[in-house]
């Protein structure tokens, strides 16, 4: 089981989801700003022990059971998680995954149409 890293995940946003992302945990950016320094407030920021408890506070037994079947296989795509997942609906599970995304918990490290799922260093 091998985690990301930040620069991988953030890397692979688009500039405006990138950007999106950092402002709504950082705040306002002051510019001029420097991408690889972002990246490193981002980090700093997932490792302070305050918002890591409030990470796990908010994650179920739903997002237990996803982590931990991404977790186990290094990554997985989104058809491997409905044969695994069927008790849930595709909505549902892409709804959950998505969930865990916005969580900044997985991150779809190919692309749109077909994902692959992998665990970001919070998840």
């Amino acid at each position: 089981m091998s985690k990301s890293t930040w620069d991988e995940v953030l890397a692979s946003l688009p500039e405006t989801g990138f950007f999106e992302v950092v402002r709504h945990y950082l705040g306002p950016l002051e510019t001029p700003f420097h991408k690889p320094d972002i990246i490193k407030r981002m980090e700093a920021f997932f490792q302070r022990p305050d918002v890591l408890e409030s990470v796990l506070n908010y994650i179920d037994e739903n997002d237990s059971l996803i982590l931990s079947i991404i977790a186990f296989q290094n990554a997985s795509n989104s058809r491997r998680l409905e044969d695994m997942l069927s008790n849930f609906g595709k909505l549902q599970l892409q709804d959950m995954l998505r969930n865990l995304e916005d969580r900044m918990l997985i991150w779809n490290s190919a692309d749109i149409k077909q994902p692959l799922y992998r665990l970001t260093p919070l998840g």
